[in-house]
């Protein structure tokens, strides 16, 4: 299994996912290069691809190596200044986008893509697989669907849902009989977050 995971503080914890898997995690290098292009043409077909970070329908961000802005008091007056600390701020730097989602068809079937609105990305470029409708990192992301909680309480609810999706990814479970399964894995604990299992698709 080839594993694209952006890793950052918040996200580390979704190595739960693969860490008892045969998986090749792709090395932050990559990143810096400037793709992942190269690794998906590589990969054999019909090799799993694990994908997870945060992103949106246009792709997967690269949360390490986002534009770290460094703010120069001396530099206030120029507009041009104004315009990339904007642009910082508003444009985030993907690391899979359209590109990438050609490349990944030949692995269509097999490609695991865990991240917001990635299953509308997978429609729009084409791609078969598990996918999510939404996917809730921490309390601020929760607070869009109205609900007020802990990062904690999602971290621990993400641990079980991690934790579950490595075991039946290890046990080879068809994707396809993935999404209603961690639906009814949720359905037997009363203090998960169960958002995040219920927004699993196969496409």
């Amino acid at each position: 299994m080839l594993v694209i995971h952006c890793k950052d503080k918040q996200l580390a914890l979704a190595s739960t996912i693969y860490e008892n898997l045969d998986a090749k995690v792709v090395e932050d290098e990559w990143y810096e290069r400037g793709g992942v292009g190269p690794l998906l043409a590589q990969t054999p077909p019909e090799e799993p691809i694990l994908i997870f970070g945060d992103g949106d329908r246009d792709g997967l961000y690269s949360n390490k190596f986002n534009h770290e802005i460094q703010l120069d008091p001396t530099r206030f007056d120029e507009p041009k200044y104004f315009e990339h600390v904007a642009a910082c701020i508003t444009h985030p730097v993907y690391i899979l986008n359209k590109i990438q989602g050609y490349l990944l068809r030949k692995h269509n079937g097999h490609i695991i893509g865990i991240w917001p609105e990635s299953s509308r990305f997978a429609r729009r470029h084409k791609l078969h697989g598990l996918f999510t409708k939404e996917f809730y990192h921490n309390a601020k992301d929760a607070e869009h669907i109205g609900t007020m909680t802990l990062n904690s309480y999602i971290d621990d609810s993400n641990e079980v849902l991690y934790r579950t999706l490595g075991e039946m990814l290890g046990n080879n479970v068809s994707l396809r009989r993935i999404p209603k399964l961690l639906k009814e894995e949720a359905w037997k604990y009363d203090h998960l977050f169960t958002y995040n299992f219920e927004n699993f698709i196969y496409i």
